[in-house]
C-alpha cells in the first residue's frame, strides 16, 4: 500500500456519499476510493520529486545598498 499526493485542491463525494474536499498536496492512502475516481488529481512522491524544479532568478535590487551610488544618464536634448 503507498501513498498519493493531490496536485490539486477539488471536492467530490466520498465513501459516505457526503462531501469531501481533497487538498492540493494532500497525502492519501493509493487505495481510498477518491484516488480512482479521480486519477489524474494524484501524483506519486516520486513523480512529484521528479516534477519539482526550483529555478533562482537573480533579482534586481530596487535601491542602492549603503554606499553604492547609482548614476542615471538621460540622453541630450530631452526634457525631464
Amino acid at each position: 500500500m503507498g501513498i498519493v499526493i493531490a496536485i490539486e485542491t477539488f471536492h467530490t463525494a466520498g465513501r459516505d456519499g457526503n462531501a469531501r474536499t481533497v487538498y492540493a498536496g494532500q497525502a492519501i492512502p493509493d487505495s481510498d476510493p477518491v484516488v480512482a475516481a479521480n486519477r489524474t488529481s494524484f501524483r506519486t512522491p516520486e513523480q512529484m520529486a521528479s516534477a519539482t524544479v526550483v529555478e533562482h532568478h537573480a533579482v534586481e535590487q530596487a535601491t542602492a545598498a549603503p554606499g553604492e551610488r547609482r548614476d542615471i544618464r538621460l540622453p541630450r536634448g530631452r526634457a525631464r
